[in-house]
């Protein structure tokens, strides 16, 4: 078998384990759909595509650790997985669909391959446990409600980035500081209006700073410490060097 059909498995409630064959490619829209004792899934390293709403609703599911020959991850595709609380996204990954991670409220990290250009609409909303984000160089939009209600504490919005949707970091309570590049568009209050947005220049200078103040701590360090004695230098017949 090398696809698994639509629907394949909807609402099948007493499923609590799966693990797929080498040869398939494909587990179609909603195929595990409500399957809420599914607790434990072995993903095939031949695995190309997951389909919209695939694993909605599996709320035993504790973690997805996908292979880097998944390409495409439907929308919606592990919305409602609350138990889930890390998750690897694969390599070849160039977009986060809209809602694929949403209300997995205790998903706590996630890592986002290089490789991703967009992150949909609600991917992440009401991560609630959601603290440690990394956005990698390349990311050039990030959808509406994209991190809405996560625990993020900073973001640093990389230099790619040209837009950022409306209430993209609103409800994150805890989102003190966010860099962003001049270039980028903020439409429709994207940060909570708690957040300080600084530049990406002045993120530059921050890390000067702290640098600097680093460098000062090293010479306060060696302070009274007497300098090594440079070594004695001879010349060709033995006598001091001048």
């Amino acid at each position: 078998m090398r696809d698994i059909g639509k629907l394949a498995f909807l609402g099948c409630t007493k499923l609590n384990s799966v693990q797929f064959s080498n040869a398939v490619t494909e587990i179609g829209n909603r195929a595990f759909e409500a399957c809420t004792a599914l607790a434990n899934v072995d993903f095939p390293e031949s695995l190309r595509s997951i389909g919209y709403r695939a694993f909605f609703g599996c709320e035993s599911l504790t973690g997805a650790a996908l292979p880097d020959s998944v390409s495409q991850i439907g929308e919606k595709a592990f919305e409602l997985r609350k138990a889930i609380s890390s998750v690897r996204l694969p390599n070849k990954l160039n977009q986060i669909s809209d809602s694929v991670f949403a209300g997995c409220s205790s998903l706590a990290q996630a890592t986002i391959p290089d490789g991703v250009k967009t992150i949909g609409e609600s991917a992440f909303e009401l991560c609630s446990n959601l603290t440690d984000v990394r956005l990698p160089h390349g990311v050039t939009r990030i959808g509406k409600t994209a991190f809405y209600g996560t625990m993020i504490r900073s973001i640093t919005i990389p230099a790619t980035t040209t837009a950022i949707g409306e209430l993209a970091f609103s409800g994150c309570s805890y989102l003190s500081r966010a860099f962003v590049p001049e270039t980028c568009s903020l439409n429709n209050k994207p940060f909570p209006a708690s957040c300080k947005i600084l530049s990406l220049q002045e993120y530059r200078n921050d890390l000067a700073k702290n640098l600097a103040a680093e460098l000062a701590d090293d010479d306060v360090e060696v302070v009274g410490m007497q300098a090594p004695t440079p070594p004695l230098r001879l010349d060709s017949r033995g006598g001091r060097a001048i």
